[in-house]
């Protein structure tokens, strides 16, 4: 009995090692990186948010700001984007910002 204790136990030891460890969010390819001041920065290891580029149902460039956890940040319809510095950033129509929160 001690023996089947003793291998049940190494059995499920590498269960409870993959459990403590946290998901990391998946960043799509050719996201672009910028830190806390909206500056822009070239790792996500120095990042707090992405940016992703695309085109919305009728044909405008919009973009997704997230959160660097994957959490939408911000949606936005814009003209032209700068990737160093976000205040030059030219935007266009209506902008949804979000809380942390998700409100």
């Amino acid at each position: 009995m001690k023996r089947f204790l003793f291998f049940f136990t190494l059995l499920l030891l590498p269960f409870s090692v993959l459990a403590q460890m946290g998901v990391k969010h998946h960043i799509p390819q050719g996201a672009i990186f910028y830190n806390r001041n909206w500056k822009g920065v070239s790792t996500a290891k120095q990042a707090a948010y992405y940016r992703l580029l695309m085109v919305d149902k009728r044909g405008r460039k919009i973009f997704r700001d997230y959160y660097i956890d994957g959490q939408l940040c911000a949606e936005k319809h814009y003209i032209s984007v700068n990737r160093t510095d976000d205040k030059q950033t030219v935007l266009t129509g209506v902008a949804r910002t979000f809380y942390k929160s998700g409100r």
